[in-house]
């Protein structure tokens, strides 16, 4: 069957904008949900009743006085585990406690989904399972990262092994993601091009966005009957991991799919990366604590020449060189695979710099500092 797919974002949080998505019933997508769970979410999404407001004294209501008269509510909701491929439908009612007070008691009783709405889940669950499996399946985009290494602590052969290297380019470098925001944007178009590629028959839409979506919504109907379903109660992450050679170095992202599907033979659907900052490592260390806005002494510690290189690169930053202060015995040596190490002496730099986030749509800023070894 041809559907109609059509993505709201939160700042369409209103859905409706014509009588044929009034008809769609809402839906709530929830990868990890079973009966008694979907339930409860489901009596979340009642229907506020209308109350009329009866015997105010002086315009304020006065306890014992005051009454409301509250018309009953009804609607139905429908809670979806596409991971599952089951879904619960209820009507969920309102009737109100007392004629002192606005509280409802809130009922749900189970009831059928219609064809309509059966053979939209049906569409929802296969444009998931698609989406899913093609960023599974896009794994780890490789990328060799080989780079000369600064050092004032030498460490193990595997931390010098998986850090030292012959090529010089540090486009090939996770913190080259640090350096603009046409750097970011190129690492996730790369990212959505090989998600796109293995998605097959299926057309996606050449559209990024630093944007961390929190509020989503996707319409699913035919002549006017079908879903309107939120993506907000879903929990279960899909991950793709850029690799650049070694466990020390990768960016892991988050996608998510928002987008507009038009189904006569192609699907348009949008991708949102958001950097997992924790899991993102660069030189062996989250790449979150070069965007933290702290001050990072990194002396004695193996980092690379590309870290010090795309830090230095970021528009706006400064870099302050010490004096040395003795002690440190500098030297270039050969390291594992033939790269080159080197040993930084009683000399300190200090990088000083400015990234920037963008999240719900809103930028922020932070400045922050790196020392590590000449």
């Amino acid at each position: 069957m041809k559907y109609k797919l059509i993505l709201m974002l939160a700042v369409s949080a209103l859905f409706i904008a014509n009588d044929a998505a009034a008809a769609l019933t809402e839906a709530k997508a929830c990868d990890t949900c079973d009966y008694s769970e979907a339930l409860r979410i489901a009596k979340l999404y009642y229907e506020r009743p209308n109350c009329e407001v009866r015997n105010l004294n002086n315009g304020k209501p006065e306890f014992g006085v005051t009454t409301y008269l509250c018309n009953t509510t009804s609607k139905e909701v429908i809670v979806a585990n596409a991971l599952q491929r089951v879904a619960f439908k209820f009507i969920i009612t309102t009737e109100q406690q007392t004629q002192y007070s606005k509280a409802v008691k809130v009922k749900a009783i189970d009831t059928t989904l219609n064809s309509a709405e059966a053979a939209a889940l049906d569409d929802f669950y296969e444009i998931d399972s698609e989406f899913r499996r093609a960023v599974n399946e896009a794994g780890t985009v490789a990328t060799n990262s080989t780079v000369t290494v600064h050092a004032g602590n030498w460490g193990d052969d595997s931390t010098r092994s998986a850090l030292a290297s012959s090529d010089e380019s540090c486009a090939n470098h996770p913190s080259f993601y640090l350096t603009s925001i046409d750097a970011r944007r190129s690492i996730k178009k790369e990212m959505h091009a090989q998600i796109a590629t293995r998605l097959g028959k299926s057309s996606w839409n050449e559209f990024i966005t630093d944007t961390q979506v929190k509020v989503s919504g996707i319409h699913i109907g035919k002549n006017s009957a079908g879903i309107s379903l939120s993506l907000s109660h879903d929990k279960v992450g899909v991950y793709a991991t850029r690799s650049y050679g070694n466990s020390s170095n990768k960016l892991v992202f988050k996608v998510g799919y928002h987008g507009q599907s038009i189904t006569n033979g192609a699907r348009d659907l949008n991708l949102t990366f958001t950097l997992d900052r924790g899991a993102s490592l660069v030189d062996g260390i989250e790449i979150g604590t070069f965007m933290s806005g702290i001050n990072v002494t990194l002396t004695d510690t193996l980092v690379s020449n590309c870290l010090i290189e795309n830090l230095e690169s970021i528009e706006g930053a400064t870099t302050k060189m010490s004096s040395p202060g003795g002690g440190g015995v500098g030297g270039i040596v050969t390291g594992p695979g033939g790269g080159t190490l080197i040993r930084g002496g009683g000399c300190t730099r200090e990088i000083n710099y400015t990234t920037c986030s963008t999240s719900g749509g809103v930028t922020t800023c932070t400045n922050s500092s790196v020392r590590t070894s000449c």
